[in-house]
């Protein structure tokens, strides 16, 4: 699991937890009705999915919300959401409206609506809410007065505060909101390893506090759990990369120690020959090459024999892959 899609996963486990919050947040005025699904297989021959799919009620209509949330701003944003739209209409038959919630400031993002102008017309006209959570106070959420934006808090213009997060938990602990309750100190984790690093590593240690008294059969936990082992997993792999980093530098080092014995052995007993072997020695890649090289040279009796040593090395290469 790729650490973005970490958090995408907590941020559409939360909109699932209290989605009238979010309906609200996009669509005041709306209210929350049913999920629909978000692949759109069928339509694609692809596979593309959504975050989230809500059928609302709007002015006594029954109207389709489509909400993207972004880790990491994206300037083609608004590329993708004119697909999801298309490909939505076409299997729901119902035009949706669509939101982005940028959950960190990284990045740049579209501006909203999108006009595209050709041959002195406009011909691409698309509008989109997007709420971008670093702009917005902690104030302005809590006003909502809904818990289900709790967890957002950290991730605000005023929010990355340990207190903050400290009496948020508090709070949710004594109502027994668990899974919200760490939903909060994940999504807080993303704030501080962005914005701020001052209480990071006590942030991670009471993450790990509250994993361990999550009920086994939670999604927070199978979540986390999936989190760590793939974590482990990529460890693993990129471990093995960097040992064969270590390795290949460890040989180019080699490599360039013995052409300067070559050359220090050339220009010490033929220098005449020390054009030639620069030539040489700069094209042998194979460390044992360089080895039986300079082998050649420190026997050679004459220049014409160090010479031919120098010049008879891609021979012995071609019978040696034979």
């Amino acid at each position: 699991m790729e650490i973005h899609n970490y958090w995408d996963r907590l941020i559409k486990k939360l909109i699932r937890l209290y989605p009238q919050v979010f309906v609200s947040l996009f669509l005041p005025g709306a209210i929350f009705l049913s999920f629909l699904p978000v692949g759109l297989n069928e339509a694609t021959g692809d596979e593309l999915e959504m975050d989230i799919l809500m059928m609302v009620r709007y002015q006594r209509k029954e109207e389709l919300l489509q909400i993207e949330a972004q880790t990491r701003n994206d300037l083609r944003m608004d590329r993708r959401l004119i697909r999801y739209t298309i490909e939505t209409e076409l299997l729901q038959k119902q035009l949706a409206t669509c939101g982005v919630l940028y959950l960190t400031s990284q990045g740049e993002v579209p501006i909203s609506p999108m006009q595209w102008h050709a041959c002195g017309k406009l011909r691409l006209f698309f509008d989109f809410e997007s709420v971008e959570l670093r702009k917005l106070s902690r104030d302005e959420l809590l006003t909502r007065n809904e818990i289900g934006v709790w967890p957002l808090l950290s991730l605000t213009k005023d929010g990355t505060v340990r207190t903050l997060v400290e009496d948020t938990c508090e709070q949710l602990r004594a109502m027994n909101e668990l899974e919200t309750e760490f939903l909060t100190v994940c999504l807080a984790e993303l704030a501080f390893r962005t914005y701020s690093t001052e209480d990071y590593e006590w942030l991670i240690r009471r993450k790990q506090q509250m994993f361990e008294t999550l009920p086994e059969s939670t999604f927070m936990r199978e979540l986390v759990e999936k989190g760590i082992a793939e974590g482990l997993e990529k460890g693993r792999k990129e471990g093995i990369e960097e040992e064969r980093a270590r390795a290949r530098e460890h040989e180019a080092e080699l490599l360039r120690q013995a052409r300067k014995m070559v050359l220090a052995l050339i220009g010490g007993r033929f220098p005449a020959l020390t054009p030639l072997a620069k030539e040489q020695i700069r094209q042998i890649k194979h460390l044992t090459t360089l080895q039986e090289q300079m082998l050649k040279i420190g026997v050679a009796t004459n220049q014409e024999e160090a010479e031919q040593a120098l010049l008879s090395w891609q021979k012995v290469s071609r019978k040696k892959k034979v």
